[in-house]
């Protein structure tokens, strides 16, 4: 499959107002929403554009961290009339799980600056203060989360990232940047108790999603990244349910090295979770109690069960069969 590449391409929307669809060899540099034609439009003032623009445009950022210790994660989410800043942390030490759910009306609390590539994302609320600093080689998050949970982090960028660009039926859009298995630093802190991130042994994943969405929406996505039995890096990104109208956001990390495959299939049951895709460059079986379900209400979920310690790719897997 073509990927095309951004150094002379390098914004959402095109000259013709329309989305640019396609995979992408690195993020876009510029989004250029001002531009876009709504699906019929002869032009671009019309007031179905400025309600597209103003309530319709959905965005987030999610950075997660999994190791031995711990599993974390966050988002900043836009939703044009809403926003919402979600967090949780999973101390595997004591099986205790801390949840962090804000919702505001408005546009206000988020704001989002630039693109995937460079930019920040500022959500600030009474006792909430997060800020999400990206540059072409890192992601940093700084913060604290309900006067409680205490945030210095540092995510280091893939060198090959999934970026594409898929249609939403016929007049939507969704961009997404994915990256899994980075390397990631810093510290966490909750009441006293203080997780030390360090890169070696800690694994990163990264959402970055821009987009005219549909407003029913419904997914099962699985991230993470370990380590294999020769010591290598590995991460993943899979998505059933979204991202599979021409191209899609499924693919593998090996040392950084981004191996993209096809749609893929879930099957779940009270004691596995196995994906697999048609191509057969990936099976993977995950324990039900390895995955922590990160926004209930779209069944979209963030696992990280390690590599070590899970069979995750075979050349030639062999999927379950329903009995």
């Amino acid at each position: 499959m073509e990927i095309k590449n951004t150094a002379k391409e390098s914004a959402l929307i095109g000259v013709d107002g329309r989305p640019r669809f396609g995979l992408y060899s690195s993020p876009l540099t510029s989004l250029r929403l001002e531009d876009f034609r709504p699906h019929g439009s002869k032009d671009r003032a019309s007031l179905t554009r400025r309600w597209i623009l103003k309530y319709r445009i959905k965005r987030w950022e999610y950075l997660g961290i999994g190791n031995d210790h711990l599993l974390f994660g966050i988002a900043v989410v836009r939703l044009g009339y809403m926003c919402n800043l979600f967090a949780y942390l999973f101390d595997r030490r004591n099986g205790r799980i801390r949840e962090y759910n804000i919702l505001t009306p408005g546009g206000g609390a988020a704001i989002f600056q630039g693109t995937s590539l460079t930019g920040e994302i500022h959500f600030k609320n009474p006792k909430t203060t997060v800020r999400l600093t990206s540059d072409p080689e890192t992601v940093t998050v700084e913060g604290i989360v309900k006067g409680e949970l205490s945030l210095n982090l540092s995510f280091q960028k893939s060198e090959e990232p999934l970026v594409c660009l898929t249609r939403v039926g016929l007049k939507g859009f969704n961009y997404t940047h994915k990256e899994a298995g980075i390397p990631v630093l810093g510290t966490i802190g909750l009441k006293g108790v203080s997780w030390d991130i360090q890169e070696n042994c800690s694994f990163g994943v990264r959402d970055y999603t821009l987009g005219y969405l549909a407003r029913q929406t419904f997914w099962n996505w699985a991230s993470g990244g370990g380590l294999d039995r020769q010591g290598n890096r590995l991460g993943f990104n899979l998505v059933q349910g979204v991202n599979e109208t021409g191209f899609t956001e499924n693919g593998f990390w090996v040392n950084g090295r981004l191996v993209k495959t096809d749609v893929v299939h879930e099957i779940s049951s009270t004691q596995q979770w196995f994906w697999f895709s048609a191509s057969g460059l990936v099976s993977r079986q995950v324990a039900q109690h390895s995955v922590h379900p990160t926004c209930g209400s779209l069944r979209h979920f963030q696992a990280f069960s390690w590599l070590r310690f899970y069979t995750a790719l075979r050349a030639n897997p062999r999927p379950p069969t329903r009995g």
